[in-house]
């Protein structure tokens, strides 16, 4: 699977699970991107792993984040270059 799909796929994890969304829809907002970029699969690796690593960062510092979404994100920021 490509990065432009697990990011689809998280992003839509990240909504139907309420996983941090607005600290979700900020990170975007500072990237300069919309749900839609990541939706339409067109962005690229190197924006992608970005942007997840930038939302993985941002997340706190909490055991209570290690659920759902958590998981399929820890993946891409660790795998990806």
């Amino acid at each position: 699977m490509s990065i432009q799909q697990l990011s689809k796929q998280l992003q839509d994890q990240i909504f139907k699970e309420h996983y941090y969304v607005d600290l979700y829809g900020y990170t975007l907002e500072r990237a300069n991107l919309t749900a839609e970029d990541v939706e339409d699969e067109k962005l690229s690796s190197k924006q992608l792993t970005s942007l997840w690593r930038k939302f993985w960062f941002s997340l706190p510092d909490h055991s209570a984040i290690r659920r759902g979404p958590f998981f399929t994100l820890c993946d891409i920021c660790e795998t990806e270059a």
